[in-house]
């Protein structure tokens, strides 16, 4: 567990994700509110180190070796959407689109990119992070969500998303397209899961956490030392 709090004196924390050498966090900066500081924070270390700033900074997600960040971003005036894949120190890589996307993460071995919300040919894609090749993941409706993204499962295999149609719920299902199981009531905007894809945390807005094992296949609450209100941002 981490306790995390903002690098300077901007409003809020907008997302971190755990690497192993550390941390890599982004907020608002405080000289600019449509640009975001993407920093790092050595493990061990309590310091943050400003890595590159993203005007118009939509969400991002470092790669599992922390190498590289993949980010999408919209100018708050002028648009000019894209979707890309950095070096830790903002040099380019390779642009995957020109668009934005709602969420994004890697398979665990780093060779792929899965992408919600690109565009209309291609709204749940995966990217081959050596190429840049993209394809649709059109197999899983995702015309319901119910106020969150979906969330890839390390291996790339799983996908998980809560959905409004009734029974609503948390939907899991295979990427392609095979039906898994069905969390009826237990729907979440944030989804979790382990390094392993036995489980899975879902992190409700205004709710504690809550566990579901695909061993057990029991959802149960989330047991932690923490802080009553713990938000989860990551798992290792």
């Amino acid at each position: 567990m981490i306790s995390l709090e903002p690098v300077g004196a901007s409003e809020a924390l907008r997302s971190a994700y755990l690497v192993p050498d550390g941390l890599v966090l982004a907020e608002p900066s405080p000289a600019d509110g449509n640009v975001s500081e993407l920093a790092f924070v050595k493990r061990g270390s309590h310091r943050a180190r400003i890595l590159f700033s993203v005007r118009g900074l939509y969400s991002f997600r470092p790669s599992p070796d922390g190498s590289e960040i993949v980010y999408s971003r919209s100018l708050p005036v002028a648009g000019k959407p894209l979707l890309m894949v950095v070096r830790r120190d903002g040099s380019l890589v390779r642009t995957l689109a020109h668009a934005t996307s709602k969420s994004l993460s890697w398979s665990s071995d780093g060779r792929r990119i899965f992408a919600y919300g690109v565009n209309a040919d291609c709204w749940f894609c995966v990217f081959s992070a050596a190429t840049g090749k993209q394809g649709a993941i059109s197999s899983i409706n995702l015309d319901n969500l119910w106020g969150g993204w979906p969330s890839v499962s390390p291996s790339g295999k799983k996908v998980a998303f809560p959905d409004a149609k009734g029974p609503a719920g948390e939907r899991i299902y295979t990427t392609r397209g095979g039906f898994l199981r069905n969390l009826v009531g237990a729907a979440a905007p944030y989804a979790f899961w382990s390094p392993d894809d036995a489980r899975l945390l879902l992190q409700p807005q205004d709710a504690p956490p809550r566990l579901f094992s695909f061993r057990t296949k029991a959802l149960t609450r989330f047991r932690h030392d923490g802080p009553p209100d713990l938000i989860a941002l990551d798992w290792r």
